[in-house]
């Protein structure tokens, strides 16, 4: 017994079957004397790809961090770490997640994510000592007013 690949006689697939060799052609012309305009699906790609952009992991001692060496956050289960996001406009988690246990908003940090550690029954953000420290980014109304 021979296994093909092919369905049965006269079902086949066609390139661009509905699509008209003119219309193919128009979809991509390099030699176009003005440029072509976005195609929608691709404007609406970008559009995903802005909202769903996640914020900058940031690395930095603050209040209710547990301090923790890269070895040990390594060492820890995945289903026991992860990230969240704090300051300005940071998102809730949502579907039943827990959330940071004393999370306090923060007037001049910006949207960001921390990594957090399940201790002790509770979600706590972490703080890598032997890691490079990479500080929050500066919240919108701080910004505006600096500059």
């Amino acid at each position: 017994a021979q296994l093909s690949t092919r369905g049965p006689l006269g079902q086949r697939a066609r390139v661009g079957a509905g699509v008209g060799r003119e219309q193919q052609l128009d979809l991509i012309d390099p030699g176009a004397a003005e440029p072509q305009p976005p195609l929608p699906h691709l404007e609406r790609a970008a559009a995903v790809r802005a909202i769903t952009k996640k914020p900058p992991l940031a690395n930095y001692p603050h209040p209710g961090a547990v301090e923790m060496t890269q070895a040990e956050w390594k060492r820890t289960h995945a289903d026991y770490k992860g990230t969240r996001e704090a300051g300005q406009g940071a998102r809730q988690a949502g579907f039943f997640r827990p959330e940071l246990q004393d999370r306090t908003e923060s007037k001049e940090h910006g949207r960001h994510r921390v990594r957090t550690v399940v201790r002790g029954g509770s979600l706590v953000s972490v703080f890598l000592t032997d890691a490079k420290i990479v500080q929050p980014p500066q919240a919108a109304e701080t910004q505006e007013a600096a500059g």
